[in-house]
């Protein structure tokens, strides 16, 4: 309690000023007052060997009055009215320190608030107690729920709280679930006893302790039962935040594991089904895919055939064989990707993929896997291997795409007359002795797009697949043959059309003729040997009734 100034009530306070000349009057005697300092505040110096009776505010003497006997009811009416003023005094300071701890209560749980971190909630918890409650050290610490040991969350000042003591049980104040008061050398011996004691409040929420919030007081301080209530006031804010943000911590780490578990999900059924597939279907994972989606767009279909595999294979290992087709494919599918198509469908010694965009990406793709292959067949040369050939056909068409099955079985599926066609053409390969057949279709869009001189063709005439009453036109791409190639093709480009035109109008001496001329600057030139050949048998009067030029094929 604080004291009372005697001259603030005989030195300021009229009523009093006019009680003391009253009692002057009545007692008729003068007498003096003085503070515990020996200053006269009212009337003159005393007589010697005056009596001097004490005045007392409730806490030790605050002054003196000084005169006869009779004085001694001036000071004891002096008393009672100091005493009544340290009494409104001490009222006013704890009303007001009642409204400090309402006021950072209430801010403290408007801090609360903003924060979902666990660990600042517990540095908030320290910061915020120590505006009310002195300490020398403070620690909050919290057991997590699947843990053994306490983990301390936030701590200020000095280091009582050592590795050994975070075990359960290991000290009392982290685990039992009690607030106290205590001596601080009955749970630490090992701190110098300067006269220190321990506060503590448990964390709880409902029957769970989550920890504890433990002060270490300083030197020669003792802490109070007010020191616990408002500690235990922070304790009971603090728990239930801290368990809200544990919780909610939980709940994102919970997410984020099923986030990443569908991520990886996602991740693994796109190896088999691949995303644009499903983008197609206007669904972004697998697991919104339904029986029955589908969607028709116009593709292009890209087949691709490894020449001559069986003879392949039988020369190699079944295991061999497998690392053979993983090898080939992990080179062609990245540029399929890269082209902006996707692959569809591994066929073991085949590719089909499907370009949702464009033309031109399948058959730059289609260029790209030959300038690949040809680099892989160099490598393959050294180390005394086969050489690998391989067969390209593009077709541009409308296209199904979607999932079929029943409600415990589904695939992906593509189904259109386009992945026939695109086949059928990639098999005219072998026929004419190419690498990259595209149909007139796909040519038609890339030439509208990138324009005819963009790529290097070549027409071949018109072709009956089996299965089909329509011919097709196809032209040779022979951008992907080997340098020495494209530059021979290119040189007999104008007397190769010159023996397609006149092949076409049954000119056939005229079209030996410029086929003649084509092989003896490119001897390797295939299709220029197979309508050679052609047009002699026509020459010698071989002709079929109703020729055409269309080609019947009854092969696949």
């Amino acid at each position: 309690m604080e004291k009372i100034r005697l001259k603030s009530l005989v030195g300021k306070e009229k009523p009093i000023l006019e009680l003391l000349d009253k009692f002057r009057q009545t007692l008729r005697a003068d007498f003096s007052i003085e503070d515990d300092q020996g200053k006269i505040l009212f009337g003159p110096p005393p007589e010697a060997g005056a009596s001097r009776y004490p005045i007392h505010d409730g806490n030790g003497a605050i002054g003196y009055v000084s005169g006869g006997r009779e004085m001694e009811l001036v000071a004891a009416t002096l008393s009672q009215l100091a005493q009544k003023e340290a009494g409104r005094r001490q009222v006013g300071t704890e009303v007001l320190n009642l409204y400090r701890e309402i006021n950072l209560i209430y801010n403290y749980s408007g801090k609360l608030a903003e924060t979902i971190n666990p660990q600042e909630i517990a540095e908030m918890a320290l910061q915020e107690a120590s505006h009310m409650i002195h300490f020398d050290g403070g620690v909050v610490a919290v057991l997590p729920e699947d843990g053994q040991d306490f983990v301390l969350f936030a701590q200020s000042g000095a280091s009582f709280i050592t590795p050994d003591r975070l075990p359960y049980g290991a000290f009392p104040p982290l685990s039992s679930g009690q607030s106290d008061i205590v001596y601080a050398e009955t749970f630490l011996p090992d701190v110098p006893p300067r006269g220190q004691s321990l506060l503590y409040a448990s964390l709880k929420v409902k029957h769970r302790v989550l920890g504890a919030i433990v002060l270490l007081s300083e030197p020669g301080q003792t802490y109070t039962a007010p020191d616990l209530k408002l500690l235990n006031t922070f304790a009971l804010q603090s728990a239930a935040a801290i368990e809200s943000a544990l919780l909610f911590d939980k709940n994102i780490r919970e997410a984020r594991a099923r986030e990443e578990a569908l991520r990886r999900l996602h991740e693994a059924t796109t190896k088999f089904v691949p995303f644009e597939f499903l983008r197609a279907l206007g669904r972004e994972t697998i697991t919104e895919v339904q029986l029955g989606d589908y969607k028709e767009q116009e593709v292009t279909v890209l087949f691709s055939d490894i020449r001559d595999y069986t003879r392949l294979a039988e020369s190699m290992t079944p295991e061999d064989n497998f690392r053979f087709v993983n090898a080939y494919n992990g080179r062609m599918g990245p540029i399929i990707q890269q082209c902006r198509g996707f692959v569809n469908q591994y066929l073991g010694d085949g590719i089909m993929a499907i370009f949702p965009f464009n033309p031109f990406d399948a058959l730059e793709a289609a260029i790209a896997m030959h300038q690949n292959l040809h680099e892989y067949n160099k490598l393959r040369k050294k180390e005394g291997r086969v050489l690998v050939k391989v067969g390209m056909g593009l077709h541009t068409g409308p296209l199904i795409m979607g999932i079929i099955g029943d409600q415990r079985r589904l695939d992906a599926a593509t189904i259109a007359d386009t992945v026939n066609t695109a086949s059928r053409i990639e098999s005219l390969t072998k026929y004419y002795g190419t690498r990259i057949l595209l149909s007139e279709d796909s040519l038609q869009l890339i030439s509208h797009t990138a324009g005819p001189a963009a790529f290097r063709f070549r027409y071949l005439g018109k072709v009956q697949v089996k299965g089909k009453l329509d011919a097709l036109g196809i032209y040779e791409c022979y951008d992907g043959d080997p340098p020495e190639q494209i530059e021979a093709k290119a040189a007999s480009a104008s007397a190769f059309a010159e023996g397609i035109e006149a092949y076409f109008q049954k000119n056939f001496h005229l079209a030996e003729e410029a086929f003649i001329g084509v092989l003896a600057q490119n001897p390797e030139d295939y299709p220029a040997r197979l309508f050679l050949d052609k047009a002699r048998q026509f020459v010698l009067g071989n002709v079929p009734p109703f020729w055409t030029g269309i080609e019947k094929m009854e092969i696949k």
